[in-house]
């Protein structure tokens, strides 16, 4: 494994935090090395820090993958509303088509069967009108004289 220097492994962590693994003399500019105990205490916390920016990775993957799914779902739930609704007006379109199409074919079989009873009607008022005239009242007045 490729051991990073000295100065740059202090930058970073101190940048994270952590202590520097060595101690630099200001005497004789030679680097001394610190107790063994805080180096491996920060490399923990360095492992610690390193499982929880994992942990948050996969927590941060996961609610993408939830958030996707949650707009994927919304939209097909809103797509199957959208065609609900489609499907309701043109059953309402159908049903009213219907409806009239009924309603003109009765007004066609009632103004036919009105006009047989105008008809009807109008024999039984012609044969009351004859009755009412009395018997004889049919025969024409020519061949009288």
């Amino acid at each position: 494994m490729h051991r990073k220097p000295a100065t740059m492994h202090n930058f970073h962590a101190i940048l994270s935090g952590l202590r520097p693994r060595r101690r630099i003399n200001n005497q004789g500019g030679q680097a001394e090395e610190e107790d063994q105990e805080p180096h491996r205490e920060n490399e923990s916390i360095h492992h610690q820090t390193e499982q929880e920016n994992q942990a948050m990775l996969r927590d941060d993957e996961y609610n993408h993958r939830v958030r996707t799914r949650r707009l994927e779902n919304n939209r097909e739930s809103e797509e199957l509303s959208a065609n609900r609704s489609k499907e309701r007006e043109h059953r309402r379109i159908m049903l009213q088509l219907e409806y009239d199409h009924r309603s003109r074919v009765l007004l066609r079989e009632l103004g036919h069967r009105q006009s047989v009873l105008d008809m009807e009607l109008g024999q039984e008022r012609a044969l009351l009108a004859i009755r009412q005239q009395g018997p004889g009242a049919n025969t024409s007045k020519s061949g009288e004289t």
